[in-house]
């Protein structure tokens, strides 16, 4: 019998090794629609969601939804020749193919913007391979909204939230579910030793792969 019913998968750092294109993205982004900043500016701000980084540079609250509408236009259109060099995690597909077999259903929660998100799952042949996707936009920013939609009436404790930061830990306590910290080499926490021996989470592994057998 399964230990859980719904494996949440947060994306960036978790299941694709995304810092660089993301740093580019808002870089070429902010800089052609907001105000100049450099790449050491947006650096600082990722991890954050996209509302954040907007507050971050001084946008005003009645310019957020036009904004949110230019970056997914973005996206959409001016990013495909960075998405196809995010290279995944090892194991995810074959990580994501057991699951299914198994009969866990599987979700990916995340800050990126939902066009992005799946031009990335396309990308690698991911996007089948999963039940639920959310990604953000100007609607649904808040992860722990995002996740009671997705687990519907599943009961929160045979539900397990897999990411690879301090603020996926936290989510995963907030919403009653076990964790467990993805501590991968392009991850994007902050502290591993601080989320290992402090936050301690359900499980921690080190590839992909291991997950299978906690699940």
């Amino acid at each position: 019998m399964n230990r859980y019913d719904l494996v949440m998968f947060d994306m960036d750092g978790t299941l694709m090794d995304s810092k660089v294109f993301h740093q580019e993205v808002f870089y070429r982004f902010l800089n052609e629609y907001v105000k100049p900043v450099t790449r050491e500016e947006v650096e600082k701000g990722l991890g954050a969601t996209v509302r954040e980084i907007f507050d971050s540079v001084g946008v005003a609250e009645e310019d957020l939804q036009r904004l949110f509408q230019k970056l997914d236009y973005f996206c959409k259109t001016q990013v495909d020749g960075l998405a196809i060099q995010i290279p995944a995690a090892g194991g995810v597909r074959e990580t994501l193919e057991v699951l299914r077999a198994r009969g866990v259903r599987t979700a990916l929660l995340t800050n990126s913007m939902e066009a992005v998100t799946l031009r990335m799952l396309v990308t690698h042949g991911l996007e089948q391979l999963f039940d639920a996707i959310s990604g953000a936009d100007y609607v649904s920013i808040d992860k722990t909204g995002r996740c009671r939609r997705i687990e519907k009436s599943l009961d929160a404790r045979r539900i397990l939230y897999v990411g690879d930061a301090e603020k996926d830990i936290e989510l995963a306590r907030e919403m009653g579910y076990d964790s467990c910290f993805a501590k991968f080499h392009f991850g994007w926490y902050g502290d591993a030793d601080y989320i290992s021996c402090v936050m301690k989470p359900t499980y921690i592994v080190e590839k992909l792969t291991d997950l299978l057998k906690y699940v």
